[in-house]
């Protein structure tokens, strides 16, 4: 059986939204589109993969983390969501300061206090 893989392009704060150009999602007034091409090296087009869209169903998560912040934007895990931790499988950095991380759920977030 083949395994689900979501690849992502995000922001250090999460955003999601039009990573490949500033007319790919411009919902809601969305004006930051196209931030991925300042970072696009060899590197990161060696970590590139397709994105398979499975609701529910992925057990990796392959992360491309964009050294910025644009305050506002869609979002990889929206509000709402089940909470859940993951488990750090492998971890880069691209020549541009891209991270790259891949996670797989790990089960529910356990809480505690200091």
């Amino acid at each position: 059986m083949a395994e689900l893989t979501l690849t992502a392009f995000l922001t250090l704060g999460g955003v999601v939204q039009a990573p490949g150009g500033p007319r790919e999602d411009p919902a809601g007034g969305f004006g930051f589109g196209g931030r991925l091409v300042p970072f696009a090296d060899e590197d990161l087009n060696r970590c590139m993969t397709e994105v398979v869209d499975r609701a529910g169903a992925f057990l990796e998560y392959r992360l491309l983390v964009h050294p910025v912040v644009l305050g506002r934007g869609k979002r990889l895990f929206p509000a709402g969501g089940p909470p859940t931790t993951f488990r750090l499988e492998d971890s880069r950095t691209t020549g541009s300061g891209v991270a790259v991380h891949t996670y797989r759920p790990a089960g529910r977030p356990v809480f505690g206090s200091f």
